[in-house]
């Protein structure tokens, strides 16, 4: 197994390109907190709704937290 070293900047640098907040112009923030940003697409998903003309993200979750 080979072993290397990953440079701090580049690991800042790549986590500045995860949305990690969506705003949108109805004055609604979503923050996601992922460890793993590639497993957002298992919890949030964006769509288009015709009869509205507008865009959606339907959430997924187990429990909400108090």
């Amino acid at each position: 197994m080979q072993e290397f070293n990953i440079s701090n900047k580049a690991v800042s640098d790549a986590r500045k390109k995860i949305k990690s907040v969506i705003e949108l112009d109805t004055n609604i923030k979503i923050k996601l907190d992922f460890i793993n940003p590639e497993s957002a697409s298992k919890f949030i998903e964006k769509g288009w709704d015709e009869e509205k003309q507008m865009y959606y993200y339907l959430v997924y979750f187990n429990k909400e937290k108090n």
